[in-house]
């Protein structure tokens, strides 16, 4: 479940990549033991403002939880 959520949000940032207001993209993805995943990444747009986020993920059953998120803009 991890796993297909680190695909989601990787495909949605590609999108936003191949459009002209994303100037570049980094991501990084860590599977955790226990179930549990971190993503951290930073977004670059045209004007130079940035978008630093990371998420720390817990698998319980079929459901993927946040733990801790932090995003800033």
């Amino acid at each position: 479940m991890i796993q297909t959520y680190f695909a989601q949000i990787k495909r949605v940032i590609e999108q936003y990549s191949a459009t002209s207001f994303v100037l570049e993209a980094q991501m990084h993805f860590d599977m955790r033991p226990g179930d549990q995943g971190y993503l951290t990444g930073t977004l670059i747009f045209v004007d130079d403002s940035k978008l630093h986020f990371s998420e720390y993920l817990d698998q319980t059953g079929e459901a993927v939880d946040k733990l801790m998120y932090a995003y800033h803009y």
